[in-house]
């Protein structure tokens, strides 16, 4: 901390606004993901509970490993991205955001709705 009163948490230090303590923390809480995703112009360098969508449509996924949301999940861990929690999963959920069964590509590393025709995959 630097021992002030401030409206973003600094770069350097790392830390991110815990909104439970009021405080800016090097790691979230349990539960909780650093996220320093730009929205509107801004960026917020906060703790977030659901990792968040940006302006462009894009997707960022609570990632256990290092603490973060991250639009891709690690490729190394047997972890897929799943929209409907916004998080890495071991395993794809039976439904997805549309309502329809989803299934782990690991060519994408993505929980997806159909599985890639190049190559040739089946659920």
């Amino acid at each position: 901390s630097t021992n002030k009163c401030v409206r973003e948490c600094p770069e350097l230090p790392d830390l991110f606004a815990d909104n439970t303590t009021y405080r800016c923390v090097l790691r979230c809480p349990d539960d909780f993901w650093a996220s320093n995703i730009t929205t509107t112009g801004v960026t917020n360098r906060e703790c977030v509970s659901m990792c968040p969508i940006d302006p462009t449509g894009k997707y960022y996924y609570a990632d256990n490993h290092t603490g973060r949301c991250v639009l891709n999940c690690p490729i190394n861990l047997m972890a897929y991205s799943d929209k409907v929690s916004r998080r890495c999963v071991a395993m794809c959920p039976e439904v997805g955001i549309n309502g329809v069964r989803t299934y782990a590509d690991d060519s994408t590393k993505r929980c997806v709705e159909v599985c890639p025709d190049k190559p040739w995959t089946y659920a």
